[in-house]
């Protein structure tokens, strides 16, 4: 039975761990584009290229001469999105997201899971060339189970999203502030036959304390 254990990294959004108000001049960026660093500024990456399509993080909104990236988690303010789909780097139009799966001979790479229209994670997995279906069919649906947790006694929980758990991301937040936590919680994903997650906290959080939000590719 594969089991891997996750000891999150402490990423709260603040101090730009997860996101970032960068200033630059005249950037002509839009909420939802993916960027990249080509070493000395901000560029909208495309997968067409492997330098191209090293993605830092995705726009969630602009200001004069000034933007804000997400590198990683909840991203808001966005539109027409779908819910529950995987959204990919496109290979076509700089710094665009698509649902329609790579082809083989362009950099898969998945970047946001949309929560709804507007609203999704970023996820920001590996790129790899070569992978693609080729036929640019659409996307698998992700599947997207949250769940709140704490009764102020367990240290404890298991829970069962009902997806491959040894094939998911899972991120923890605070239920009230939506403020990605992290450690040091223990995550097992693959838990029980890949049927579970499994996660232990070192003092037992409050009644509906965390949000667990786990994101599987179906």
């Amino acid at each position: 039975m594969p089991i891997t254990l996750i000891r999150q990294a402490q990423m709260r959004d603040v101090g730009g761990l997860t996101r970032e108000e960068i200033s630059m001049t005249s950037h002509g960026f839009s909420a939802g584009q993916a960027l990249y660093w080509n070493g000395s500024s901000w560029v909208l990456a495309r997968a067409d290229n492997i330098s191209t399509a090293e993605v830092l993080g995705v726009v969630e909104s602009t200001k004069t001469d000034k933007f804000t990236v997400v590198y990683q988690g909840k991203i808001t303010g966005l539109s027409g999105l779908s819910a529950g789909s995987v959204y990919y780097l496109s290979s076509t139009i700089a710094g665009a997201l698509t649902t329609v799966v790579p082809g083989s001979d362009v950099v898969s790479k998945p970047l946001l899971v949309a929560r709804t229209s507007s609203e999704a994670i970023v996820v920001n997995w590996r790129g790899m060339l070569g992978v693609g279906d080729g036929g640019g069919s659409p996307a698998e649906v992700a599947e997207i189970y949250s769940v709140t947790v704490g009764d102020g006694n367990a240290t404890s929980y298991v829970i069962t999203p009902g997806m491959d758990t040894s094939k998911v991301l899972v991120q923890l937040s605070e239920s009230a502030t939506g403020q990605i936590v992290g450690g040091p919680e223990e995550i097992t994903i693959g838990y029980n036959s890949n049927t579970q997650i499994k996660i232990d906290f070192t003092e037992a959080p409050s009644s509906g304390q965390y949000k667990v939000i786990v994101v599987g590719i179906g």
